[in-house]
């Protein structure tokens, strides 16, 4: 009955390490723009609190019934979430609305749909609202990994203007003849 919640732990630690992996090929963290950093932190947040609920309930599970340890776990949840999704979708409405950067409203009114989703569902969960709350729960979590991909896959797609995937054949034509590129010895 607990089966999903291992592959949700799974799936938040994954999109976690690829968090990593933006990180280390962002190069250096101190040259990056506010909305990257808010990116990067709602990506990683997100994706370990899945992981984190889906944890927390298996190890309820273990001391308590099913439906307790889901009603702690979906109370606990509720309370994180209530303290870090509508704190990260306010800081990416106020980048689109005052950031030059490439920000999109209609990903952040997802975002902001996804955000009362989870928190309706965890909610709905932890006051036990209904026959099964294990499936509301597991829709916050799901939800809350979408939340996650949906950073992911904007992390992806952005490229400032200076990003190496827009230099032309004049940034380097200006490097040569100012002899600022690193020409390998000959020996």
């Amino acid at each position: 009955m607990l089966d999903p919640l291992n592959i949700v732990i799974e799936f938040g630690i994954g999109l976690a390490g690829f968090a990593g992996i933006v990180v280390a090929l962002a190069g250096d963290p101190r040259n990056w723009t506010v909305g990257e950093r808010v990116r990067v932190f709602g990506l990683i947040i997100s994706a370990l609190m899945a992981s984190f609920g889906s944890f927390l309930c298996l190890t309820l599970a273990a001391y308590y019934s099913v439906e307790i340890a889901v009603r702690l776990s979906s109370g606990v949840y509720f309370i994180m979430a209530l303290l870090f999704f509508p704190r990260q979708v306010h800081r990416t409405f106020y980048l689109v609305r005052d950031s030059k950067e490439n920000y999109s409203r209609p990903m952040t009114l997802c975002l902001m749909l996804i955000t009362v989703l989870i928190l309706g569902l965890s909610l709905s969960a932890a006051l036990g609202l209904t026959a099964k709350p294990i499936a509301l729960f597991f829709g916050s979590l799901v939800l809350t990994l979408l939340f996650a991909a949906f950073i992911y896959i904007r992390l992806l797609l952005y490229r400032p203007a200076g990003s190496p995937d827009k230099v032309d054949a004049n940034d380097f034509k200006r490097a040569e003849a100012a002899d600022t590129l690193v020409k390998p010895a000959v020996d």
